[in-house]
C-alpha cells in the first residue's frame, strides 16, 4: 500500500509515472523506485520461487544482501528487485527456480571494442563515468578512501577534511546517510533522515568526493581496495589510508515459515516506509526488544501500519499462511497464541560488517558487548594493518550517534590530526 500521508514526513515527493509489465500484467509505478516498492504498492509480495520445493520467496533485506527478491527483468535472471529501478516498458516476472538461460538471458562478454568514456588524468571513479565495457579492470589512486557513507563514514570524511585530507568516500546506494536515510528515530537533536542530508551537505562543502553507486568488494596487499561500478566496471585503488566505516546488518533468526513472503528483517521495513512510502503490510508482528523494536514499532505506525503485538527473540513458534505470511503463533505464560498478521518485522539488533578488515587478516581482539570478535584498534583506530583504519559500528560502536563520535575521531587521527579535535566537530554536526 501506498502511503499518501507519512504521519511524521509528511506528503510523498512528487514522480513521474511509468508503465511496468508483472507477469504480463501492466501496472504503474514510481519512476526511479526499486522494482519491489512498485510491487508491494500493487500488493505483490512474491518474486520467485524455490528450484526445489516451490516455496515462494519475497522482499526479506531489502538492501540486495540476499537472494529472496530475485526476479527475472527484460529476460534477465536473478535481478535485485529491492535494489534495482524501475523504468518505462521493463518486464518483470516471477522467477520460477533457478529460471531459463536462453536468447534473452544475460552474455557476458569481453569485448574489447566497447568504446570508452573519455577520462581525465587522476579523475575519481563515479557512476556518471561508467563504461560500458565488461571485464574492464582500470587502476585508480587517491591517498585517503574512506568506505562507506552512514555515519561514521560522512564523520570520518569531515573530520579528514578539516584535519588537511581530501578523502574520497565509497558507497553503494544512489545518496550518501547510510542508515540515517530511513531513521527516524533522533539523533542528537534531529531525526536521522534531516540528519542524514544535513551531513552529506557539510560534506560536500569540505570539499569530500563522493563516488555513490560504488561497492568495494575486496582489499588486498597494501590496502588496494577492488571497487566494482555498477555490473559493468571495476576498478581497483590503491590509497595510502583507508577508512572502513561500513556499519552493521540486520540480525536473522530462523523458526518455522520464516522464509515467507512477509517476513521483513527491519531495513527492509525502515527503507519501504520512509524512503519509498509504502508500508509492506497492514498488521505486523514485531519481534525483538529495546530500542531496535521500539524504533520499528514507530516507524510502522508513522506509515500507517498497525502493530498487532511486540514480542521477545524467540517467542515465535511459526508463520504460516497461503504464499505469505497470515497469521503467526507466539509463545505466552500460558502456552500459545494465534496472531492474525500479514507481516512480520525482525528487530533483533545489528551484527558489525567488518568482512573487508577481516579479508586484510587483521589481528581480531573478543568483544563481550558484541559476542564476538572485532579488528582490534590502537588508540587512533588503526588495525594491525598499517594505513588500515576502522570505525563505527563496523568496529562496535553501538547506534549512530556512537558511529558517528568514533568516525569522527578516527577520521581526524587517520588524517594526521589530534582526535580530540573531534568532540568540537560533533557537537556541531548534532546542534
Amino acid at each position: 500500500m501506498r502511503i499518501a500521508e507519512h504521519a511524521i514526513l509528511g506528503p510523498a515527493p512528487a514522480a513521474a509515472e511509468v508503465t511496468i509489465a508483472v507477469d504480463g500484467r501492466p501496472l504503474t509505478a514510481r519512476a526511479g523506485e526499486p522494482i519491489l516498492m512498485a510491487l508491494l504498492a500493487h500488493g505483490i509480495a512474491r518474486c520467485r520461487t524455490m528450484p526445489d520445493t516451490g516455496a515462494p520467496r519475497g522482499l526479506f533485506c531489502g538492501v540486495g544482501r540476499c537472494p529472496d527478491c530475485a526476479m527475472t527483468v527484460d529476460g534477465v535472471l536473478n535481478v535485485r528487485t529491492c535494489v534495482t529501478p524501475v523504468r518505462e516498458g521493463m518486464r518483470i516476472e516471477t522467477q520460477q527456480g533457478l529460471g531459463h538461460w536462453g536468447n534473452d538471458g544475460r552474455r557476458m562478454t569481453n569485448d574489447e571494442s566497447a568504446p570508452h568514456a573519455a577520462e581525465e588524468p587522476g579523475e575519481q571513479p563515479r557512476p556518471s563515468s561508467l563504461v560500458t565495457r565488461h571485464s574492464s579492470l582500470i587502476t585508480r589512486h587517491s591517498s585517503f578512501v574512506i568506505v562507506g557513507a552512514g555515519p561514521a563514514g560522512l564523520a570520518a570524511a569531515l573530520a579528514a577534511a578539516r584535519a588537511g585530507a581530501r578523502p574520497l568516500v565509497l558507497d553503494e546506494w544512489p545518496e550518501p546517510g547510510g542508515r540515517l536515510r530511513h531513521t527516524l528515530a533522533t539523533v542528537g537533536d534531529a531525526r536521522g533522515v534531516a540528519l542524514a542530508g544535513r551531513l552529506a551537505e557539510r560534506a560536500r562543502e569540505s570539499g569530500v568526493e563522493f563516488a555513490t553507486g560504488a561497492v568495494a568488494w575486496g582489499l588486498f596487499a597494501e590496502n588496494a581496495l577492488g571497487v566494482a561500478l555498477g555490473e559493468e566496471r571495476a576498478v581497483t585503488l590503491r590509497p595510502e589510508t583507508v577508512v572502513l566505516a561500513t556499519g552493521a546488518t540486520d540480525i536473522a533468526a530462523p523458526f518455522p515459515g520464516w522464509t515467507l513472503p512477509g517476513v521483513f528483517l527491519t531495513s527492509a521495513v525502515e527503507r519501504a516506509i520512509t524512503l519509498h512510502r509504502v508500508v509492506p503490510g497492514a498488521r505486523f508482528l514485531v519481534v525483538g526488544a529495546g530500542a531496535d523494536a521500539v524504533h520499528a514499532a514507530e516507524t510502522i505506525r508513522a506509515g500507517g501500519g498497525e502493530v498487532v503485538a511486540t514480542v521477545p527473540a524467540g517467542a515465535v513458534r511459526r508463520a504460516a499462511g497461503d504464499g505469505r505470511v497470515e497469521r503467526a503463533t507466539v509463545a505466552t505464560d500460558g502456552g500459545e497464541r494465534d496472531l492474525a498478521v500479514d507481516a512480520v518485522c525482525l528487530a533483533l539488533g545489528r551484527v558489525p560488517d567488518c568482512a573487508l578488515a577481516r579479508q586484510r587478516d587483521v589481528a581480531l581482539t573478543y568483544d563481550a558487548a558484541r559476542g564476538g570478535h572485532l579488528p582490534a584498534r590502537d588508540a587512533r583506530g588503526q588495525t594491525s594493518v598499517a594505513g588500515l583504519y576502522i570505525a563505527g559500528e563496523a568496529a562496535g560502536a553501538l547506534g549512530a550517534e556512537a558511529a558517528l563520535r568514533d568516525g569522527a575521531r578516527v577520521g581526524c587521527a587517520a588524517a594526521g590530526g589530534d582526535p580530540a579535535d573531534a568532540d568540537a566537530l560533533v557537537a556541531d554536526l548534532l546542534a
